[in-house]
């Protein structure tokens, strides 16, 4: 089991017995989302500070931080993550974010991304022209969905090409 902290900190626990395994300063601020991989390996972590960091899970080293080349200089934060499978290889696996532009969206939009998370790469990404508050991905992993802040849409997705 994984927790984020208040303080920064990403914790993982041994389940049932929730005896502490590791404990992480992984941000600078408050942890907004975490996943765990479908391997148990990683786990990614969003925070405040604007990271998207994947770490060891069994020994709390980060493996990487994805980064992306911002549009247009906009300061923009994750919001949520989730690991998927992937379908033609069962030791693979996909990530997913959200991330939203910091301010007025209205010219700058919110974006659904895709990473290989074993070369730390961004595949792809679909814009979004409302900020976006959730994100799931279907438990085979063929389909990822997003909700909306304000409106309250949800749009699907087929999780390889968006």
């Amino acid at each position: 089991m994984a927790t984020g902290g208040t303080d920064g900190h990403v914790r993982l626990w041994e389940f049932p017995t929730l005896k502490k395994k590791l404990d992480v300063k992984a941000h600078t601020k408050e942890v907004d989302d975490l996943h765990i991989s479908p391997n148990e390996k990683w786990v990614a972590s969003i925070s405040k500070d604007g990271r998207l960091v994947i770490w060891s899970s069994e020994t709390g080293k980060k493996v990487r931080e994805l980064t992306w080349a911002v549009p247009e200089g906009v300061k923009y934060l994750y919001k949520r993550c989730r690991f998927a499978l992937l379908e033609e290889d069962v030791h693979k696996s996909r990530l997913f974010s959200i991330t939203n532009p910091v301010g007025r969206l209205g010219k700058h939009k919110a974006y659904l991304q895709l990473w290989d998370p074993h070369e730390g790469s961004l595949k792809k990404m679909a814009p979004c022209s409302e900020s976006l508050s959730a994100l799931a991905v279907s438990d085979n992993g063929k389909f990822v969905a997003v909700g909306t802040m304000f409106s309250g849409s949800v749009s699907i997705y087929i999780a390889f090409s968006l």
